[in-house]
């Protein structure tokens, strides 16, 4: 049945979509600026609106996608501080999903709140990405996270499937100039930052392989093969916790694991409400071994 489900995806790919363009997100970017007094409100309308045009309308890969095929999701930035009329600073939140399989269903692969957003924006200079030099710090944040998202949803559909797009990502992380890497900046290299580049860099790291390889046995084993047979699409997701743990016990902080359960914990809390007792005590023990901190949100695995 797995092998079926890789190949019927593959095929959907390649019939009746070599014609078009691609354009792998349908993301929707909103920017907000709730206290602002120098820039013109304007500026943000512009910007959003380029914004929008920039991260959907790239062609990240090569590949052909139909609008169903297409990454989902929302990225919501919020400025905080203005440094001057055109030099900004604030967060941004991004939620992206992907279908399951033979359902009407999202599981959402990323959940995230980075606070390190920093950049100069101007209404007449548009926003561009090169893939072989530093453009600016916002292109590049946004090209960045648009290559680790690909990355994540090429993990859930093949083992380590999202190595080329997780190689982009890291390239770009790595052409940031020296004199941008900083905390304001997210993308420093020192001390115990939980920025982009620590997320990139857990990425390659061979001791962290583990959870990209749940990863994938989470979602096109576990969560997609639910509509087919639930016992054993829960089974192989609380397989894929256990492997997760033996992360966890060797890295106690890594990122990866935390950005596993940002985006999973309200899905496990639903998938294992229905399972036997036993299995649902089984779950939260494993969970909670790992977020602890969010225990409150698996509360129907211990009712």
């Amino acid at each position: 049945m797995i092998q079926k489900i890789a190949a019927i995806w593959t095929l959907l790919l390649f019939l009746g979509l070599q014609g078009l363009k691609a354009q792998e997100f349908n993301v929707r970017i909103s920017v907000n600026f709730p206290s602002l007094q120098l820039a013109d409100p304007s500026l943000f309308r512009s910007l959003e609106t380029q914004l929008n045009e920039f991260f959907n309308g790239q062609a990240w890969t090569d590949h052909n996608l139909a609008d169903f095929e297409k990454i989902k999701g929302n990225i919501n930035i919020t400025i905080t501080k203005e440094e001057s009329a055109t030099s900004f600073s604030g967060e941004m939140d991004i939620v992206i999903s992907r279908p399951v399989y033979n359902s009407n269903y999202e599981t959402t692969l990323f959940n995230f709140r980075d606070p390190n957003i920093v950049f100069n924006y101007e209404a007449a200079r548009p926003i561009t990405y090169s893939e072989n030099t530093f453009t600016d710090n916002l292109s590049a944040t946004l090209a960045f996270y648009a290559y680790f998202i690909l990355g994540l949803d090429g993990d859930s559909f093949s083992l380590y499937g999202g190595d080329p797009y997780f190689t982009k990502a890291r390239q770009i992380a790595d052409r940031v100039p020296v004199s941008m890497q900083t905390e304001q900046t997210g993308w420093t290299q020192k001390g115990n930052n939980r920025n982009r580049y620590r997320l990139i860099s857990e990425i390659f790291n061979p001791a962290l392989r583990g959870a990209r390889r749940a990863w994938y046995n989470y979602h096109l084993k576990g969560i997609d093969e639910m509509s087919n047979n639930a016992e054993q699409g829960r089974t192989t997701m609380l397989q894929s916790l256990y492997e997760l743990q033996e992360i966890s016990k060797t890295e106690p902080n890594s990122m990866l694991v935390n950005v596993f359960f940002l985006a999973k914990a309200l899905e496990l809390n639903e998938v294992f409400a229905i399972s036997p007792r036993a299995e649902k005590i089984e779950a939260f023990n494993l969970i909670r071994s790992m977020d602890a901190a969010n225990s409150q949100k698996y509360d129907k695995l211990v009712r």
